[in-house]
């Protein structure tokens, strides 16, 4: 009786422990996809929950922005800080999401797999 009460104990520690690690851990890109024609377009490099989105112009980095991102089934939810600095604000959207082997589309663009 004892042994089955030590027994059904570890299996619920163990049962909770595992429901907090898988809930805890989204899923989370690496590397940088770009959508670009003529030179001109939009990249974004992801590491950990950090994305930095760069706006390229003939080029040229003309604009660049980092911000914070997640990933919950087939949303991406991605937030950027307010560059001003007299307004404590941040600029954030949910957008559709899905990842195949050559990169990643969200929304309507489809970014390919740079690195």
């Amino acid at each position: 009786m004892r042994r089955n009460r030590i027994f059904m104990m570890i299996l619920a520690v163990f049962v909770v422990f595992t429901l907090v690690m898988t809930t805890g851990c989204g899923k989370t890109l690496s590397g940088t996809y770009s959508a670009e024609a003529l030179g001109s377009g939009v990249s974004m490099s992801f590491s950990g929950s950090r994305v930095t989105l760069s706006c390229k112009l003939v080029g040229a980095v003309v604009w660049e922005m980092e911000g914070t991102y997640g990933i919950k089934d087939t949303q991406i939810t991605m937030s950027f800080p307010s560059a001003s600095s007299d307004e404590e604000k941040e600029y954030s959207g949910t957008f559709d999401f899905a990842e195949d082997e050559g990169g990643i589309k969200i929304g309507v663009v489809y970014y390919t797999k740079m690195s």
